[in-house]
């Protein structure tokens, strides 16, 4: 959001991303997907159809299908991938449910739509770029190869960006990196001297 708001105004002094995406949307989610399913312990075999599954329910999810169409071809697909992922068969009827609120709305589909390359390629004011070594969310290895490239394409000259050892998705300190671990941990406060030093400086 802040890149595609920059990309649309002149008066924007600086931009700092955090553990932001470099590939579109729907590519992010199934590779959070299976990298938590991964340590987790699902088996490769077992993610290689939890990633088909995934797909075939985005391609669902961006079909001009009326809700009631949409829901009912994704609900068999929600059942096979939580079959294929949850030891407890008896927890996912209610989950279905609110697992097929969330991929249905509006919010989700657009996030899957998403590719945040075209904004980036547009910046013209200083750019920093945080991202944890051990996102699990968004994974540096596949996504700031791209979010690089973009802005090397971009009018502004004046690009940071670094990888923080030991730090998740929230820029918190991690042992795995797992969401699970979000809770109760707080922002290195090193994150924001890093971001105050960088904006001070420009």
């Amino acid at each position: 959001v802040a890149a595609a708001a920059a990309a649309e105004r002149s008066d924007i002094a600086f931009v700092v991303l955090l553990s932001s995406p470099g590939l579109p949307g729907k590519d992010v989610v199934v590779d959070q997907a299976i990298r938590l399913e991964r340590v987790d312990g699902t088996p490769e075999p077992t993610l290689e159809d939890v990633a088909e599954q995934m797909r075939a329910g985005i391609e669902i999810l961006l079909a001009p299908l009326d809700e009631e169409e949409r829901a009912r071809r994704l609900r068999p697909i929600i059942e096979a991938t939580q079959a294929l992922t949850r030891d407890d068969p008896f927890a996912s009827a209610a989950s279905i449910d609110r697992e097929l609120a969330v991929l249905t709305s509006a919010s989700f589909r657009s996030a899957l739509t998403w590719d945040p390359r075209p904004a980036l390629e547009r910046l013209r004011c200083p750019v920093l770029v945080l991202h944890g070594e051990l996102d699990m969310q968004v994974d540096p290895e596949r996504n700031l190869p791209p979010l690089e490239a973009a802005l090397e394409q971009a009018p502004t000259d004046d690009v940071t960006i670094v990888r923080l050892p030991g730090l998740n998705h929230l820029l918190q300190p991690a042992e795995t990196g797992h969401p699970r671990e979000y809770a109760g941990a707080r922002r290195d406060p090193a994150v924001y001297d890093r971001i105050a030093t960088w904006i001070v400086e420009r």
